[in-house]
């Protein structure tokens, strides 16, 4: 018997479900809640769609681990960068952390806080000014070090490409899993050339400016016949001229 009255332990489930990979459809199955149900409740409850937003940022490697985007990005980080950054991150206080982050850059120059500031950009998800005032950057020294320096704008278009391959990824394994809002998406806008586009306005218009028109008065039909056609024409809204 499916379920209709909603309890905020759906939540708890619904973030363990959708953490191992499934989509809602399933994840409601596995609840037995309708996928109707399950769409409204997402509407109504915020910790509900909290649950399910917090569960999906977690990727299913091919071996089978689940990761987080952050752990997908450092993963694929030098080396240095992570080491850097553990050095750090580790200190919990935020005056002995900031004091630890000055006699570290001291010692080992500019390179090694740009290094923080990229971490500190995932770590904060991309929040720029937040991620400046973590490491002692400020956001004028960032933008002349991402215009001036090539190193650290490499690192840095890096991390921006490291979160759209990612995001690519998900997407390619939402396609491959048959999720059809994605199929559909993926086709409309990858298979243009073979005519899954949709339809321009202008193509749509060209079909309607060359639409065939023709007068019931100069068919050769009986009066009575003519005036049934134009009130059914009529009652359609296929015409709109006055009766003959």
């Amino acid at each position: 018997m499916r379920r209709t009255n909603y309890s905020d332990k759906f939540a708890n489930k619904t973030y363990h479900l959708a953490k191992s990979g499934l989509k809602n459809k399933q994840i409601s199955d596995t609840l037995g809640i309708a996928p109707a149900t399950f769409s409204t409740w997402l509407r109504k409850y915020p910790k509900l769609r909290k649950a399910l937003k917090k569960g999906r940022e977690f990727i299913r490697k091919d071996n089978g681990e689940i990761i987080t985007f952050k752990e997908h990005v450092f993963g694929n980080m030098p080396t240095d960068v992570r080491d850097s950054w553990n050095v750090v991150n580790a200190i919990e206080n935020a005056s002995t952390r900031m004091g630890k982050i000055e006699e570290l850059c001291k010692k080992n120059g500019k390179r090694f806080r740009q290094h923080l500031l990229i971490c500190a950009i995932l770590n904060s998800n991309y929040n720029i000014t937040r991620a400046c005032e973590s490491v002692g950057v400020s956001f004028v020294l960032f933008n002349q070090w991402k215009e001036k320096d090539d190193d650290f704008r490499k690192v840095f278009d890096y991390l921006l490409e490291s979160k759209k391959d990612f995001y690519e990824e998900c997407f390619i394994k939402l396609v491959a899993s048959g999720d059809s809002p994605a199929t559909i998406y993926a086709v409309k806008t990858q298979l243009r050339d073979r005519g899954y586009g949709d339809v321009s306005k202008s193509e749509v218009r060209k079909v309607v400016d060359n639409r065939l028109t023709i007068k019931i008065e100069d068919m050769n039909l009986p009066t009575e016949s003519k005036r049934k056609l134009l009130e059914e024409f009529r009652s359609r809204k296929v015409i709109d001229s006055k009766a003959v």
